[in-house]
């Protein structure tokens, strides 16, 4: 990914971390990339931080998406959370 990473709001951090805690399956929707909307549902496994930004980890497939790239966890929508 070239696009340099853009935080994402302190609360929904913390709405995904809820969702990871409980081991619950959710519906993922976010940016693929080839830019595309996608979606999976699968189990957050853990949040992980590199250089690159901040991402999930998913269960299904081991499957990485960067915070920035999501669009929404089950109802509830990034772009619905203000910043830190």
């Amino acid at each position: 990914m070239d696009k340099k990473y853009v935080p994402i709001s302190c609360s929904f951090y913390d709405f995904i971390e809820h969702f990871a805690t409980l081991k619950k399956e959710v519906l993922i929707r976010f940016i693929n990339a080839e830019g595309q909307a996608a979606q999976v549902k699968s189990r957050i496994v853990t949040t992980k931080n590199n250089k690159d930004g901040e991402f999930i980890l998913l269960e299904k497939e081991a499957q990485l998406i960067r915070l920035d790239q999501l669009i929404a966890i089950e109802d509830k929508e990034l772009k619905d959370y203000t910043t830190c």
